[in-house]
């Protein structure tokens, strides 16, 4: 595992003042990517400014007003108040947003220590880095645990993915295919192209990708049954450029909630691993084995 870095300069009192905002938290095995099948704490934050069609947590594109816990043995809230709704079957407690850094990163101490074989905290979204500045309070203060930090982010913001990177110790990045995901506010049902979001999608990612590889660090990129080959290969030369040895995994569309992803067929899957098998030492074709499984 590679180090982690920490500024130590970041106060208690500083940090809770920052709010942090939370969809949920549990505990799960990782479904997705080259660790797949390791035990995670998932802290999941909310919103989200993209709009992918194949997104499986659209619950968390906003913040709300309320969190869930699941199936975790401590049920008190992160900052020690009452729950705002009772437990109810099956371990979920409902408690209310916004959270403090110290708050959670006591909580979290109390439920690593409870957790066998516990690989890793999966920080999830929506998109984490669009809370950069809470996580640049929590994340130190999590320190002391000693467990590795595995973010999971779209990479698509820059100056944050710079801050949080030496706060985190695993790196699973998607690169986001432009035709499959839309800004904020783009129509439902209707496809994109790289000039929807303003800017070049991939310039982005020119620059993101050399700051993330400088981690334990791997790239996800989702494709459904209509994706660009171009767009495709577009992704697998920015990664070869940095490092043609940075893990490449392809991972066929589960879900069509929103713009009517269909999963690729079987030809047009294994026609995306020769084109990043071409240019990529490590490439591999992995499903969501959570949902095979029928688990969070």
């Amino acid at each position: 595992m590679k180090d982690r870095s920490v500024d130590a300069s970041v106060s208690e009192e500083n940090s809770s003042a920052v709010p942090g905002y939370l969809s949920e938290i549990f505990c799960s095995v990782q479904g997705e990517g080259i660790y797949v099948g390791v035990t995670q704490i998932f802290l999941r934050l909310a919103g989200c400014s993209f709009c992918c069609g194949y997104c499986d947590t659209r619950e968390a594109a906003v913040r709300p007003r309320e969190y869930v816990v699941y199936g975790m043995d401590d049920t008190n809230s992160v900052d020690g108040g009452a729950a705002d709704i009772p437990d109810t079957p099956g371990g979920q407690t409902t408690f209310l947003n916004p959270v403090t850094a110290p708050g959670l990163s006591a909580y979290l101490e109390k439920s690593v220590s409870s957790i066998p074989g516990l690989h890793s905290l999966s920080v999830t979204g929506g998109e984490p880095l669009e809370q950069s500045d809470f996580l640049e309070a929590f994340l130190p203060l999590f320190r002391p645990s000693d467990l590795p930090v595995y973010l999971e982010t779209n990479g698509l913001h820059e100056a944050a993915a710079a801050k949080i990177a030496p706060l985190v110790d695993i790196v699973s990045m998607d690169i986001k295919l432009p035709s499959l995901c839309l800004p904020d506010g783009g129509t439902v049902g209707k496809r994109a192209d790289a000039s929807t979001f303003g800017k070049d999608i991939f310039d982005i990612y020119s620059r993101v990708i050399p700051v993330f590889a400088r981690k334990d660090f791997f790239v996800k990129v989702v494709i459904d049954d209509d994706f660009d080959p171009g767009e495709f290969e577009h992704a697998v030369e920015l990664v070869a450029r940095t490092d043609r040895s940075i893990p490449f995994v392809i991972q066929p569309v589960t879900s069509s909630r929103l713009i009517g992803c269909r999963p690729p067929t079987s030809e047009k899957l294994m026609y995306a691993r020769g084109i990043a098998a071409a240019a990529l030492e490590d490439v591999k074709v992995i499903p969501q084995c959570h949902k095979l499984l029928g688990i969070r």
